[in-house]
């Protein structure tokens, strides 16, 4: 069995490949996820159907923790079918990387495709060969609809697929594949083809009210997740007690604010944000809380956007 050190690293410099003219449709609608019995949601195999081991499972040794805790690692040889574990609206897409390798210094360097389910929920494919991705940002898709190849991109030992439910800040939550399996490291699965109700319909998802709560603040508006079209605009309120918050983007692979907003709170701790984005592209989106003595923002909670 291949040794299973996967990351999935948000970081780096990147090629977007996406279809920037495509607005996004309304947002969240009747969508709701299918669950497990022990909760979390109930997904598609990302797979055709056939028998498959699983090198790392959630919460395995070697990466399967913090952000990455809930996530599963395909053994699968490179060119194998990624297909789409749900219906839904593909948000983001990044191409044109080679072959990584076990140096971390190729943690930066990984193709993917996200796949917004409507819900609030969204699927994670990670390590996907260059060239191969089949849809592009803006397109919806059926289940088990063909999304790329598996490939060996990015920070990882040996080829396979890295597949996870995320957050809007790409954070895995807690899913099975249905009816009702959790596959542990070194498990062996069979895929089959999926018995979940399609809902026939392919709204946007908003950001979780409580997505920058570890930033001590709560969103009080819809902002659809992964997309600023136009105008950012975010109304909150922060939690902490402090009389300010600020609202930036950052570079996709890390470093200082390109544009950031401060503003004071009223006496509710309520704020409102607007603006619009400089420059198109991939961006990391943050909303904190700022201490009114020293000045620092809350803890760092950071979602993926594409500014069209």
């Amino acid at each position: 069995m291949r040794d299973p050190r996967r990351l999935l690293v948000l970081a780096g410099v990147v090629a977007v490949a996406g279809c920037f003219e495509v607005s996004p449709p309304p947002g969240q609608g009747d969508v709701v996820d299918d669950v497990c019995s022990g909760g979390g949601v109930a997904v598609g195999w990302p797979v055709r159907p056939g028998s498959y081991t699983i090198s790392q499972g959630p919460g395995g040794p070697f990466s399967h923790s913090g952000i990455n805790a809930h996530a599963f690692d395909f053994d699968v040889d490179k060119g194998t079918d990624v297909i789409a574990a749900r219906s839904g609206t593909v948000v983001l897409v990044i191409d044109g990387f080679g072959d990584g390798g076990d140096d971390i210094s190729k943690a930066n360097e990984a193709n993917l495709v996200v796949v917004d389910h409507g819900g609030g929920t969204f699927d994670s494919y990670l390590h996907l060969q260059a060239g191969s991705i089949a849809v592009e940002v803006g397109d919806t898709v059926d289940t088990g609809e063909l999304l790329g190849l598996s490939g060996n991109s990015g920070y990882t030992s040996g080829p396979h697929l890295h597949f996870a439910v995320v957050d809007a800040a790409i954070q895995s939550v807690p899913a099975c594949f249905a009816p009702d399996l959790v596959p542990d490291t070194s498990d062996t699965v069979n895929a089959t083809a999926s018995t979940l109700t399609d809902p026939g319909t392919f709204p946007r998802s908003f950001l979780a009210r409580d997505l920058f709560a570890g930033s001590n603040i709560e969103i009080d508006n819809d902002v659809v997740a992964f997309s600023i079209d136009a105008e950012l605009h975010i109304d909150g309120h922060v939690t902490d007690g402090n009389g300010r918050a600020a609202v930036f983007l950052s570079p996709y692979g890390g470093g200082a604010p390109e544009e950031q907003q401060i503003e004071n709170t009223d006496d509710a701790g309520a704020f409102s944000v607007r603006f619009a984005p400089a420059s198109s592209g991939l961006h990391m989106l943050g909303v904190s809380s700022v201490d009114d003595v020293s000045g620092a923002f809350g803890s760092n909670v950071l979602a993926p956007v594409l500014v069209r």
